[in-house]
């Protein structure tokens, strides 16, 4: 059972799912075995979906005054495409029209804590039945129709939403006199899908609205004293290049080497058996090295000589005898571990005075700082990976609407360079 209104693959149309011997061991009180359907006769692409409303064809759950009997109906919950069997919720409290079933279950104390003061709960209680796809008629939305038959459009794969995409069509009879006297016994109408409905959250007065969520709420940190954040992971590293290169001299002496050997080398093949392919010399020569992708060690080297670069540059040192102040990644690395949160300590543990920012010969802190320099520290740029989500949709969607842009301002500059040009071939023809 599924509640999803949008089909993403059709892996409901192999024969593994619900397979009739995969129940075959298990005891029949533990739980209902649900019917078998052979994927030659399952749904591929399915026009009721949950969220809709639909009513049955046949059967009734109740009759009126009169002893007519009164149709099911009610709202899809969820649909198995698997058996083709769909399970309806009611409307409202007033229309409780959705089939159920009579369970029986085991009675429990309402109040545990209270004790059998309270009684125990009924052993009686009611669940969806399910209803087969081919037993409900759709109803068109704003309107009093239920269609006799459901066509769709051609259905087509979207990559974008990674979804199946179709229209379908309500096929509803006719009954008013107008109708009638025109000669139109049928009418079609095209029937939306129906919208998932919000997930209400309560709201607390810590919450902060949605809108403002949604926007970039946070705003990056102006570098106003010079930053050393942590670099991406290379391709390879420069001793690595240095190790691919003769290795690769390595092997285009080794290649020649072979391929001298097979041309000096003659082979005796009787006459008329140069044509066949067992006699041709086959030169069997693996691939080049490539460089390899640099290790942990050689990462936190490479890390550690960009610190002491950073830290004796000419331009970082006179920012620091002007005053000013300088922050690298390792900083915080360095004092988190020991008193930040992930320690269970808390910064207050620091001093509150500025301890001065000593480094060493390779750009480590000497001393521990204070709590003004933790607080002055851009931690927000180490989170900005993070907060920036450049794998998500919504920044995926704004590189797609630049680059579509950009070709659009392309076609539009050829097209203008196009209308120049025969302008200036009509001017000639003159």
């Amino acid at each position: 059972m599924t509640n999803r209104r949008v089909l993403r693959s059709l892996d409901h149309m192999w024969q593994g799912t619900n397979n009739k011997f995969i129940n075959k061991l298990r005891p029949t009180h533990a739980a209902p075995t649900p019917p078998y359907v052979p994927p030659k006769d399952r749904i591929a692409f399915w026009n009721i979906v949950p969220g809709d409303v639909v009513k049955l064809r046949s059967g009734a759950v109740a009759h009126d005054e009169n002893g007519r009997k009164i149709r099911g109906e009610g709202i899809v919950q969820s649909i198995d495409r698997t058996t083709n069997r769909v399970l309806l919720r009611d409307l409202d409290d007033h229309n409780k029209l959705a089939p159920k079933n009579i369970k029986h279950t085991v009675p429990r104390l309402v109040d545990p804590e209270a004790g059998e003061e309270k009684g125990y709960s009924g052993n009686v209680t009611s669940v969806p039945r399910p209803v087969h796809y081919s037993k409900l008629m759709l109803k068109v939305p704003d309107t009093e129709y239920y269609a006799s038959r459901i066509v769709r459009s051609k259905p087509f794969y979207d990559r974008q939403k990674g979804m199946f995409v179709w229209k379908r069509f309500a096929i509803v009879k006719v009954t008013d006199e107008a109708s009638l006297r025109s000669g139109e016994t049928v009418k079609k109408f095209e029937v939306p899908w129906p919208k998932g409905g919000q997930r209400r959250r309560p709201f607390q007065a810590t919450h902060a609205d949605g809108r403002t969520v949604e926007e970039e709420t946070w705003v990056p940190w102006v570098p106003e004293d010079p930053v050393l954040l942590p670099a991406r992971k290379p391709r390879s590293t420069p001793a690595g290049e240095a190790q691919a290169a003769a290795q690769h001299a390595e092997w285009e002496a080794h290649v020649e080497q072979k391929r001298a050997l097979a041309e000096s080398a003659t082979v005796a093949t009787p006459p008329g058996a140069r044509t066949y392919a067992g006699f041709v010399v086959r030169e069997t020569v693996r691939p080049p090295p490539i460089a390899q992708a640099p290790k942990p060690s050689e990462m936190v080297h490479m890390e550690r000589q960009r610190l002491a670069e950073f830290v004796q540059a000419s331009e970082t040192q006179a920012h620091l005898e002007q005053g000013g102040s300088i922050f690298a990644a390792s900083d915080y690395l360095d004092v988190a571990p020991l008193v930040g949160p992930a320690a269970g300590g808390e910064w207050g543990a620091l001093g509150e005075a500025s301890t001065g920012a000593q480094r060493d010969e390779t750009g480590r802190l000497l001393a521990r700082p204070g709590q003004s320099d933790v607080h002055a520290m851009p931690i927000e740029l180490l989170m900005g990976r993070d907060l920036a989500n450049e794998r998500g949709l919504k920044w995926r969607m704004r590189r797609w609407k630049a680059a579509r842009a950009e070709e659009a301002v392309a076609l539009a500059e050829k097209e203008q360079e196009s209308k120049e040009l025969l302008k200036e071939l009509k001017a000639l023809r003159v």
